[in-house]
């Protein structure tokens, strides 16, 4: 018998790093339930990016998403005879960077690769407002050092796909069909793991799991004091004339980090202050993402209400 199989492909910021950290430690719980979270792709990861960028190796990108990857045909090759050669009746294949890298070309070469499955699409929508703090967030404590209003221009105007479910979404139902597509509000879950286990078949408890929550947002606070210190760490690296002086650089930024955090944490506020035309910006593509699944899925989305209201207009012009 063929085996189902599923592509959990995200989006980024609902939950896919605790869930594949869950799916990794739990892969024999799994395949004693009939799932295969395949391993011959992984190398050291514990998701499946190593195949994402077998598929985008042409770009600068590529081969950076994992530690060990090799060519398409080789990739599939061996995910192929995994799952040919696997008595469980459903295989789980997960990583966050299918949703985030692929474009439309990726997306149909996969299908056409796994045709003979007929595999089916798990995706978790998360509402923009929260998205969108929780990637700034993530820019910032992996040394980013733009600005929330800088990261807004970058993200949102004009809006790239990463920030747009529906974007992302028409992809996905060109490559694989939207019927084959199932849809998860990230916002309406208490933990978002056995919502998309359920979709593999896994229906038992998992009590627990959402206590494991792998990346927490920091306030604002925080994140303003590390991103600048971000700052001043790029400008004496730009201003260093050898890799062990950048090296030595780099250590002390992470080692800084947290100091600087728990430095920054007797702050009180936990607003976040964007421009105007930004705001709107997150809005409307916020009402479009709504509209679209709403229509295509039957889905209402539950939506982020306190996200939205920790967003407030700037009281000084951008620069």
């Amino acid at each position: 018998m063929t085996p189902k199989v599923i592509f959990h492909i995200g989006q980024t910021k609902t939950g896919t790093t605790s869930f594949l950290n869950f799916c990794w430690r739990h892969r024999d719980l799994l395949r004693r339930r009939g799932i295969l979270y395949p391993g011959n792709q992984l190398g050291r990861h514990r998701n499946h990016s190593p195949l994402v960028a077998s598929y985008i190796a042409h770009r600068p990108e590529g081969p950076s998403l994992a530690l060990r990857w090799s060519h398409r045909t080789e990739a599939v090759r061996d995910l192929a005879g995994e799952i040919d050669a696997t008595q469980a009746g459903t295989v789980l294949i997960s990583s966050e960077h299918f949703s985030k890298h692929f474009d439309r070309p990726e997306a149909l070469r996969l299908a056409t690769d796994f045709s003979r499955y007929e595999p089916r699409i798990v995706i978790t929508l998360r509402s923009l407002h929260g998205r969108f703090l929780s990637a700034y967030n993530t820019h910032v404590t992996a040394g980013g050092w733009l600005t929330i209003e800088e990261y807004a221009r970058s993200v949102l105007i004009p809006v790239t796909r990463y920030m747009s479910m529906r974007e992302t979404l028409l992809i996905w139902q060109e490559a694989f069909g939207a019927e084959r597509i199932h849809v998860i509000d990230y916002d309406a879950q208490i933990d978002v793991t056995p919502a998309i286990l359920r979709h593999c078949g896994f229906d038992e408890s998992l009590a627990g799991t959402g206590r494991h929550r792998n990346r927490v947002s920091l306030l604002p606070g925080n994140i303003e004091a590390l991103r600048r210190a971000n700052v001043a760490i790029k400008r004496t690296v730009a201003r260093g004339d050898s890799l062990a002086g950048w090296a030595a650089l780099s250590l002390l930024s992470i080692l800084c980090r947290q100091p600087l955090a728990m430095l920054s944490s007797m702050s009180r506020r936990r607003t976040w202050a964007l421009s105007a035309p930004a705001i709107k910006a997150l809005d409307e593509i916020a009402a479009s993402d709504r509209q679209f699944v709403a229509e295509t899925y039957g889905l209402a989305l539950v939506g982020d209400a306190q996200a939205r209201e920790r967003i407030l207009v700037s009281e000084t012009p951008p620069a």
